[in-house]
């Protein structure tokens, strides 16, 4: 590395970019071309290593290596290299600033984690595709599996990049993680339980895709569709959906002349909306209403009942009476 470094400042120099007057436009140089070295890397690894692999992939029998050698995973792995490259070639540049080099070196080292996090976490989604096609494991609740895996693999990653953040090892950062682990365990004991439950489900066997089951607490009353390590979700037996009809361009013309819409609004208007904005239009200019506080219309979050709607405003009446008979008016008026 020493004799290729002196190469290039001996060839350099005989450019005129000497150290003496331009060291820094020689290091600007040196780093243009690691950049290009980089990007030709990725490039001839993307239109000539990708398409040899996935065309070898394709002339075999078998369909788990089309999912490992399919674009997510080897454009993951195709990330690789720049930070690879990055960290062999950047002391040509920089071998002699060894602070500054050290410093590039961390940033290429947490850039190195990050890509090899996203691979891994590609390769086993990869592998989660594979287990759903097999005949065998498709209809084992492997999914929790899975995403116990991906929590690990960001988890180390989590500490190693924490690691080269404070020049720390990752046994140390683990030793002072376990100090404190009882009370990691107390803010996210909820979390933990339910980490666990969803292992227990997967690794035990214990529900799978296609059981029925009922859970009156939660109105769940039908199939497993998907097992995961925090829920489970269950389509019900009647299948019911709900849907929120749609304006016709008719309503939507007669509602703005009218002025219960706004006369720029230009997307499509679904019947709660519509009635949102009337409402809102009508709270603003009644006179009973202070106009000079907040005033808002929206809707909360559905039941079983519907979808609830709820009115915030400040009403000029301060006695009871007047104030019960406004909120009564205001209520016949949404009703009808």
């Amino acid at each position: 590395m020493d004799n290729l470094n002196q190469d290039l400042t001996s060839l350099l120099r005989r450019a005129g970019l000497d150290n003496s007057g331009g060291e820094w436009g020689s290091r600007i140089l040196l780093v243009a071309g690691i950049v290009l070295v980089c990007y030709l890397a990725v490039k001839l690894f993307r239109h000539l290593v990708i398409p040899a692999l996935q065309r070898i992939s394709a002339q075999t029998r078998t369909m788990w290596d089309d999912h490992l050698f399919d674009d997510k995973v080897l454009h993951a792995a195709c990330r690789l290299i720049p930070p690879v490259l990055l960290y062999l070639l950047l002391p040509l540049a920089f071998g002699d600033d060894p602070s500054l080099l050290k410093l590039l070196h961390k940033g290429c080292s947490i850039y190195l984690i990050v890509v090899t996090i996203a691979l891994l976490n590609t390769f086993l989604s990869a592998l989660y595709d594979i287990s759903n096609k097999h005949e065998t494991l498709r209809d084992r609740p492997l999914k929790g599996i899975y995403q116990m895996l991906k929590l690990v693999t960001v988890s180390v990653g989590i500490v190693l990049i924490i690691g080269i953040l404070i020049d720390r090892n990752a046994t140390s950062i683990l030793a002072g993680l376990g100090a404190s682990a009882a009370v990691l365990m107390l803010i996210f004991k909820d979390s933990i339980l339910g980490l666990v439950a969803g292992v227990q489900l997967s690794a035990n066997d214990m529900l799978r895709p296609g059981d029925w089951i009922t859970m009156s607490k939660y109105g769940a009353d039908g199939y497993v569709i998907e097992v995961t390590l925090t829920t489970v979700k269950v389509q019900n037996f009647d299948k019911t959906i709900t849907t929120i009809p749609r304006c016709t361009p008719e309503e939507t013309a007669r509602l703005r002349e009218k002025g219960y819409l706004a006369a720029d609004t230009s997307q499509e208007i679904v019947n709660l909306q519509a009635l949102r904005e009337y409402l809102a239009n009508y709270l603003r200019n009644c006179p009973d209403v202070r106009s000079d506080l907040m005033l808002m219309v929206r809707t909360l979050q559905p039941t079983s009942e519907g979808v609830p709607l709820e009115f915030y405003c400040f009403t000029r009446h301060f006695e009871w009476i007047p104030y019960e008979a406004f909120q009564s008016a205001l209520t016949d008026r949404v009703l009808t």
